[in-house]
């Protein structure tokens, strides 16, 4: 992605030296328009979701059940409706989550993958504004993508929102094919990450200035799993003035990257 004013590049890709897969791209929010753009990628078989959001900074917002989650909480959420759903076993390939303090909408397409829908409109849905608040590593919505060790089933998706999950839609074919276990079976919770990188010393800065913020969550796949985070408390973009980003091992909750020194506290 280029940065421009409004819209300022994610973190660099994980090094394929860790992983030997194709790197994550973390999601970019531009301001007019207000667009944020995620690619999730699997290892092993690259299987990659683009979602399109647009930011909604008026109007209602769809109702909100229970409310923000954490990683763990929502995998089971997930886990829950993936073990009814025909064409397993399931692996869970992907995960990406996040809170933004306004409510917004995911126009999520597989069209450039060359894939063939078999469930699923893969349409906009609209989400509820997040509180904002990230110190216990919560989110509002959770996306989750699965392979089946079937080529015919393809990749499933999933998406946790308030602790309700439903199926986004099942492709096979082009790059939507099965794939084996990608390794996120044992990673840490969203909130042991987050614990992780506000007990250092820029993380505790960030806190202080902004406890409420827009966050989102990626796990990135692999032999070594990671835990990366951005928070920005600035409001209009997840990247930019006012953002820390950081990530964790995911096996263990220790810093593999801590927040930048120092970071950019001001709006």
């Amino acid at each position: 992605m280029t940065a421009t004013t409004d819209d300022i590049a994610g973190p660099a890709p994980r090094s394929t030296g860790d992983f030997g897969a194709a790197p994550v791209a973390l999601p970019t929010l531009r301001r007019r328009p207000r667009t944020l753009a995620i690619v999730v990628g699997a290892c092993a078989v690259v299987v990659m979701l683009i979602l399109l959001v647009l930011l909604v900074g008026a109007g209602p917002a769809s109702a909100a059940p229970p409310g923000p989650t954490t990683y763990s909480q929502a995998v089971s959420d997930a886990q829950g409706l993936v073990a009814s759903v025909s064409g397993g076993p399931w692996n869970l390939s992907s995960v990406w989550g996040t809170s933004v303090t306004v409510p917004f909408a995911l126009n999520n397409s597989i069209a450039a993958l060359g894939c063939n829908v078999t469930h699923g409109s893969f349409g906009v849905n609209n989400y509820p504004a997040g509180s904002g608040i990230y110190s216990g590593g919560q989110a509002t919505v959770w996306i989750f993508s699965y392979g089946s060790a079937d080529p015919a089933a393809g990749t499933l998706w999933v998406q946790v929102v308030n602790g309700t999950a439903s199926e986004l839609g099942m492709a096979n074919g082009g790059k939507c094919v099965g794939y084996a276990d990608a390794g996120l079976g044992t990673a840490i919770d969203s909130s042991t990450a987050m614990h992780a990188i506000l007990t250092t010393t820029n993380g505790g800065r960030f806190e202080k200035v902004f406890p409420s913020a827009n966050a989102t969550y990626t796990l990135n796949p692999g032999p070594n799993p990671t835990w990366v985070v951005t928070l920005n408390g600035c409001g209009r973009s997840l990247f930019g003035p006012g953002t820390l980003l950081a990530s964790v091992w995911a096996s263990n909750g220790t810093i593999q990257n801590p927040p930048r020194e120092p970071p950019v506290i001001s709006c």
